[in-house]
């Protein structure tokens, strides 16, 4: 049942849950999370802040997967309300009725390109959260400039005319190389979501390329199209080569291949994004060095955590 509006200072500040309508609310979260304040459900938590009938914050949490762990998808706070204590409550509030329902912990990430990241990791960091770690380091940036620059990179006309490398388009993947995909998917460092089983069906194999050495897929660099914007964005969700074969740059051979395949077919202009993950440094590094420079954006993908107190089960 609702909860009535429990004052906060300063003095004409209340917080309350949302149930029902809460488009008064909806300009004080992310486009994208607009849908999901609209048509709320049991596992989605909205807790707003108001000075008088002014809508000042609001606070988007969702608790939907099986082991009760929260996700705090947004926390906003009107630019002349802030350092007074809402965002605060405003999480506190969520973080109450999230344990409640049978939650367990909370995780929230954010860009640190966020214009506001400093402030959010202070409200964070008050509120007994663990300190934030990168798990992603992400880049954008147009498919021609990527292929450009990659072009010129030291090493890679000679990997270019090397013939033990080959680079072809994904459609030309066959149920021959089966075994050296299903070998390289096993091996440690290739992550479920690395391999290509993870993208059945999303990969466009006219872009995405495979990399041979003597005619044996050694590696891939798979992009699927954003499914908003199709024709202008790409991402590229995997690039892998065999461990052996870290280093010798075959890999960006692969990317280079890939990102002209992207200016053939969609514009040099196209914008590809790429991610990649702290356990593998040498792929941080590519970004933070080569791609970052000809890059539309480079960006730390950051995570917090908390554990809730008083959680009960249900």
């Amino acid at each position: 049942m609702p909860v009535a509006p429990a004052p906060i200072s300063p003095a004409g500040i209340a917080v309350e849950r949302l149930w029902e309508s809460a488009e008064a609310f909806e300009h004080l979260t992310f486009p994208r999370y607009r849908l999901v304040l609209a048509a709320r459900h049991d596992g989605i938590v909205a807790f707003g802040a108001s000075r008088g009938l002014r809508p000042i914050g609001l606070a988007l949490a969702s608790c939907e997967d099986r082991e009760k762990n929260a996700r705090l998808l947004s926390l906003v706070v009107e630019g002349s309300d802030r350092r007074q204590g809402v965002g605060g409550a405003l999480l506190r509030a969520c973080e109450g009725a999230l344990a409640e329902s049978g939650c367990q912990a909370m995780v929230a990430c954010h860009s640190s390109r966020l214009s506001g990241a400093l402030a959010f990791q202070a409200t964070l960091r008050s509120g007994g959260w663990d300190e934030p770690e990168v798990c992603e380091v992400r880049s954008a940036g147009r498919c021609g400039d990527l292929a450009g620059a990659i072009a010129k990179w030291p090493g890679v006309r000679r990997l270019l005319q090397n013939s033990t490398y080959s680079f072809a388009p994904w459609a030309e993947v066959t149920a021959a190389d089966t075994p050296a995909l299903e070998r390289l998917s096993a091996e440690p460092l290739c992550s479920p979501y690395l391999s290509p089983d993870s993208w059945t069906g999303l990969i466009d194999s006219r872009v995405s390329i495979a990399v041979r050495k003597h005619g044996e897929v050694v590696g891939w660099v798979l992009l699927t199209p954003d499914s908003q914007d199709p024709r202008q964005l790409l991402h590229c969700q995997s690039a892998y080569i065999r461990h052996d074969l870290w280093r010798t740059g075959a890999l960006v051979g692969g990317f280079l291949h890939g990102y002209r395949a992207v200016a053939e077919h969609f514009g040099p202009d196209a914008v590809v994004r790429f991610h990649t993950v702290p356990r593998l440094p040498g792929m941080v590094a590519l970004v933070r060095r080569r791609f970052a420079p000809v890059s539309l954006w480079v960006d730390d993908w950051l995570v917090s955590r908390k554990r809730l107190a008083g959680s009960v089960s249900v």
